[in-house]
């Protein structure tokens, strides 16, 4: 009868880190120094980070999860630069520190970029359940 608990309680463990083991191989985290850097990783062309992110951004902290097609990030960035995000995004509300914005794509994903009047920003992207 131990033995077919010890079986059980390590098959049990085994699945469990088997789990683990591959869900932290479905997130992906990078960090750049600049747009430039962040813009020769390739994430913008294979659609994780997108090309609205302010060309000023800097200290840029990304992490994006393969199994949700969830992107989280966050940067610094010029406030008196906003060009690229104002010729592709839509005000949703704008406060006394600062604006967010919906992004594109609209379709099967709900993007949100945040830009604060101190100069951080964050993105947010993740399935919105509606394709």
């Amino acid at each position: 009868m131990k033995n077919i608990i010890l079986i059980i309680t390590l098959s049990a463990l085994l699945i469990i880190l088997s789990v683990l083991f591959m869900s932290y191989f479905e997130q992906s985290s990078s960090t750049f120094t600049n747009y430039d850097e962040m813009l020769e990783s390739g994430l913008i062309e294979k659609g994780w980070i997108p090309k609205y992110i302010p060309i000023s951004a800097t200290d840029i902290h990304e992490k994006h999860d393969l199994d949700l097609n969830k992107v989280v990030m966050n940067f610094n960035y010029n406030p008196k630069e906003e060009n690229n995000v104002l010729n592709m995004c839509t005000l949703l509300v704008e406060g006394k520190k600062g604006k967010k914005y919906v992004c594109p794509p609209f379709e099967g994903q709900t993007s949100v970029l945040t830009l604060r009047n101190d100069g951080i920003g964050y993105y947010n992207s993740e399935s919105d359940g509606l394709y």
